[in-house]
């Protein structure tokens, strides 16, 4: 039976008598974890998902009710048809074991943020009589994908990364490659999803640059932006976007943290690990970016001033060009570029 079908009968006083329908819940969902109550990112999509999966451990279940009864942050979806909470074994039948070490990070680290976990199953009906699923969990994000997803070998659609806290708020930050995030979408047996919805606020002019830069190697296919928009943080204006990158099906995952081959080490000799950002750009104007008109590689542009520049690992950034120079065959042209530079050109 599809979601749609699922839930086409239910009620304020029905929808404590149904069973959660997990599997279609999470089949082709909308994944957004340190959501908040956002609907900006689903709305750039046109709300083309029936099923909505949102996390934030800063949410308590009260905050929830009383956005419902007041009927404002999460009007966008809709009109309110029933509600009811849902217990953990409904989310996770088999158990789960947390896929982390201390290396990846303390998930405590702002425990007086956190509020008391929960989880909420609301049903919406759009004003074109289309029924919506959103799931809404006071829970971390990187343990909600774990064992909402990966133990249950099922996939979202689309995952949301847009504004995801790490300079406030949250103990990891799920941009990064190949850190625990990245980790835990790349090893799920069902696959990775088809769409990144990447973005957040304007606070320094490089902000621009960052949220039209491909943020993971698996996802190049550049769809747009969605239309400007202005955010609103805790009675705090910002003008931002959303970026949506789809899935290359042809590119297999690869760890660039620890990617090497003799053109990775002839170039990261003597102690190199990354060029100084000028000499960066210049290398990636003049050798990537004419290969990679629609920017399928970040642009290192995005280092000079932007507000999470510090939160960003140039290291892996630059791997990820020799990785893409590599697999373009275009090695000897950037070794002939490169060898025209000294030492002091180089971070070492």
């Amino acid at each position: 039976m599809s979601l749609d079908s699922y839930i086409s009968g239910l009620s304020p006083e029905t929808i404590g008598e149904r069973a959660l329908p997990l599997r279609e819940v999470l089949q082709d969902s909308f994944f957004y974890p340190s959501s908040g109550f956002d609907t900006d990112a689903p709305k750039s999509i046109d709300f083309q998902a029936g099923s909505y999966i949102y996390v934030d451990y800063g949410i308590s279940r009260k905050e929830l009710l009383d956005s419902l009864d007041a009927w404002e942050r999460l009007r966008p979806f809709g009109s309110l048809v029933a509600h009811r909470p849902i217990q953990i074994e409904e989310l996770i039948p088999q158990g789960w074991a947390a896929n982390w070490t201390s290396d990846d990070g303390d998930p405590s680290k702002f425990q007086s943020y956190i509020a008391s976990p929960f989880c909420e199953w609301i049903i919406f009906r759009t004003s074109n009589e289309r029924l919506i699923s959103l799931l809404f969990l006071c829970a971390d994000g990187v343990a909600s994908y774990q064992a909402l997803y990966n133990s249950n070998n099922q996939r979202p659609k689309y995952v949301a990364l847009v504004q995801p806290g790490h300079i406030h708020g949250n103990w990891t930050n799920y941009l990064l490659i190949d850190r625990i995030f990245h980790r835990s979408v790349k090893s799920n047996s069902a696959g990775m999803p088809e769409c990144l919805l990447v973005g957040g606020y304007y606070q320094l002019p490089g902000d621009k640059f960052l949220h039209q830069q491909p943020i993971w190697p698996e996802y190049g296919d550049y769809q747009g932006f969605s239309r400007r928009r202005i955010i609103a943080d805790r009675g705090r204006l910002y003008r931002g976007r959303v970026t949506a990158w789809w899935r290359k099906q042809s590119e297999a995952p690869v760890e660039l943290s620890t990617y090497t081959s003799s053109f990775v080490r002839q170039v990261l000799k003597n102690g190199r690990v990354f060029l100084k950002v000028r000499f960066w750009h210049n290398f990636w104007s003049l050798i990537i970016q004419p290969q990679s008109p629609d920017q399928r590689t970040p642009n290192p542009i995005m280092f000079e001033n932007c507000a999470a520049a510090k939160f960003i690992d140039e290291a892996i950034i630059f791997r990820w060009h020799l990785w893409w120079i590599e697999r373009a065959g275009l090695q000897a042209v950037a070794i002939q570029y490169l060898d025209k530079l000294n030492e002091e050109c180089w971070e070492h």
